[in-house]
């Protein structure tokens, strides 16, 4: 009896040793909530998860936005003996040329039960034999195929006709809870995501200027954390109107340091909600030389406002990389959407790019922020994203 589910094999995952039942752990509720509706029943054997679900097409869909995955596989399951390799094997085909039509193939196997009788090399053998056989008019190109049909016998036989390559990296939950500063640009949207790719949970913290800045500006930035969220299990986004402070910056400080003095107050804020609600670090979407203010001096000025790390997945890419990035995770159209957010609105034509800590400190003293900044975070909003 032939049997279809879905396999995903996980590679960084693998090199784990006494830890790697927690990331499994991790992986499968995160399978388990992507895949909730489908009544999804999971096996895992030696670095790879067995799925059966109500339906493979939507959770192949689903898995491919789930990072610890670094491939899934349409599998046609068996007994293990050649017999019924040979029909799933003929399975696989039939529902591979119907998918995308081909003409060459090979045969890779893996025998992860060694008592099985046939070595490797032998199955590939058999198995494309037996599919040269069928008559679906197929060549075999053992340097260059069009499709790959692969066979894994362990206590049952799996035989699949492609994969799809996943996202990989580590669990979203694996390494902890942090906080990213998301504005409606395109770069805080692809560095949160990145973030989520080394096992962290992202909760989203958004800074705006109402009534400078448009509601609609706002729920812009809403709808970008719910595309992020897509990648997670569970997600919130917290907000706070900055506005006090760029008046009081406005009218009391020198106007060349203005994007540092916001981005101090926004990292102090940030932090006090972060630390209220148990994240143990802060992610930004900075990069390093994009912009005026985003230079080493200025990244330090900022840092030492805060005992919290400040992650910045982005420092090395460029531009043009990111912006690859943020179509791949389906940010990119919403991010450019023309919506205003707090960083535009209040920017120095010629900010100061090499500021010492001492200048930074003299201009805030220029401005009751301590005051400031606690009636703004009494204000503080949340909403559960997903």
């Amino acid at each position: 009896m032939i049997k279809k589910c879905v396999s995903v094999s996980y590679g960084e995952m693998a090199l784990k040793k006494e830890n790697k039942p927690f990331f499994e752990r991790e992986l499968r509720k995160n399978i388990k909530t992507a895949l909730s509706d489908l009544n999804p029943d999971l096996h895992f054997d030696q670095s790879k998860v067995f799925i059966y679900t109500e339906d493979n097409a939507i959770a192949i869909k689903r898995l491919q936005k789930v990072f610890g995955i670094s491939y899934i596989a349409p599998q046609f399951e068996t007994e293990a003996d050649m017999n019924s390799i040979y029909e799933a094997a003929i399975e696989a085909v039939k529902f591979e040329l119907a998918r995308e039509p081909f003409s060459t193939f090979k045969v890779e196997s893996k025998r992860a039960d060694k008592s099985f009788t046939f070595k490797s090399p032998e199955i590939s053998r058999m198995v494309g034999g037996e599919i040269l056989k069928a008559g679906f008019g197929l060549k075999v190109d053992v340097a260059n195929p069009e499709r790959i049909i692969r066979v894994d016998v362990r206590k049952k036989a799996y035989v699949s006709s492609g994969r799809i390559k996943a996202l990989g990296g580590m669990p979203v939950g694996s390494n902890g809870r942090v906080l990213s500063l998301l504005s409606g640009g395109i770069d805080s949207p692809v560095s949160s995501i990145l973030a989520m790719k080394r096992g962290l949970q992202v909760d989203y913290i958004h800074f705006h200027s109402y009534p400078f800045t448009s509601k609609r500006s706002f729920e812009k930035t809403k709808e970008l954390a719910e595309i992020c969220s897509e990648y997670e299990p569970y997600a919130m986004l917290f907000s706070l109107n900055l506005f006090p402070i760029q008046e009081a910056i406005t009218k009391n400080c020198d106007i060349r340091f203005t994007t540092l003095l916001q981005r101090r107050s926004m990292t102090r804020l940030a932090a006090r909600v972060a630390k209220a609600n148990e994240r143990t670090a802060l992610v930004t979407g900075e990069n390093l030389g994009q912009v005026a203010s985003q230079t080493l001096a200025g990244m330090s000025v900022v840092d030492k406002i805060t005992d919290l790390i400040i992650l910045r997945p982005l420092i090395t890419y460029d531009k043009t990389e990111i912006i690859d990035l943020a179509r791949k995770f389906r940010t990119y159209d919403k991010s450019i959407e023309p919506y205003e957010d707090c960083c535009t609105v209040f920017v120095a034509k010629h900010p100061k790019t090499n500021p010492t800590l001492m200048q930074v400190l003299a201009e805030e003293e220029k401005m009751p922020y301590e005051e400031l900044e606690d009636e703004i975070f009494n204000k503080l909003e949340y909403f559960k994203i997903k």
